[in-house]
C-alpha cells in the first residue's frame, strides 16, 4: 500500500471514511512479475490512487469480493495481468464482476484474440499488450482519477 504522505494531492482536509482505509480512489493491482508490478503501482500513486498490490488471480479474487462484501470503500480501478500462473484469466475478471466489483478494470496481457477481446469489452474492461506504454496507463488512470474527483464534488455539492 502507498502512503497518503508519498502521493502528489493533498488529504489532510478529507477525512477518512472507514478505519485502515485512505480517502480518495483506491486501485486493485494484480501482477506476479515484481518489477512490472512495482512500475504499475508508481504510475498509479503517480496519478493520486492508493494502490493494493497483489500477486495471483486468487488473491485479486478474494481482495476484489472482501471490497464488496465487507462493505468497505471499493476499489475504483483494477489492473490485472491475465492470464497469472495460478490459471485466472478472463475468468477471474468475470467472477470479480458477478460479486459486485464494477469499477473500471484494465488487463494487461502479452497477446489477446478476437474471442478474448470480446469478453474484456462484454467485462468493460480496457485492454494493453505487453510491452505496453507508461502514458498509456497513465492515461487510463488519469480517467479513472478524474472520475473519482467529479463523483466527490457532486456528492459535495447534495450536502
Amino acid at each position: 500500500m502507498i502512503a497518503a504522505n508519498s502521493l502528489p494531492y493533498d488529504w489532510e482536509d478529507e477525512l477518512v471514511t472507514l478505519p485502515g482505509v485512505p480517502p480518495g480512489p483506491r486501485a486493485l493491482v494484480a501482477e506476479n512479475d515484481p518489477r512490472l508490478r512495482n512500475q504499475i503501482v508508481s504510475l498509479l500513486a503517480a496519478e493520486g490512487l492508493f494502490v493494493t498490490e497483489v500477486m495471483t488471480s486468487k488473491e485479486l479474487l478474494q481482495a476484489a469480493t472482501s471490497s464488496v462484501s465487507r462493505l468497505t470503500e471499493p476499489f475504483n480501478l483494477i489492473v490485472a495481468d491475465l492470464p497469472m500462473p495460478d490459471g485466472g484469466g478472463i475468468e477471474t475478471l468475470d467472477l470479480v464482476r458477478k460479486a459486485g466489483c464494477q469499477g473500471p478494470a484494465i488487463v494487461i496481457t502479452c497477446s489477446i484474440d478476437a474471442t478474448g477481446s470480446a469478453e474484456l469489452v462484454r467485462l468493460h474492461a480496457e485492454h494493453l499488450t505487453k510491452p505496453f506504454a507508461n502514458e498509456s496507463l497513465r492515461v487510463l488512470a488519469s480517467r479513472v482519477r478524474t472520475a473519482y474527483d467529479a463523483a466527490r464534488d457532486l456528492d459535495a455539492c447534495r450536502h
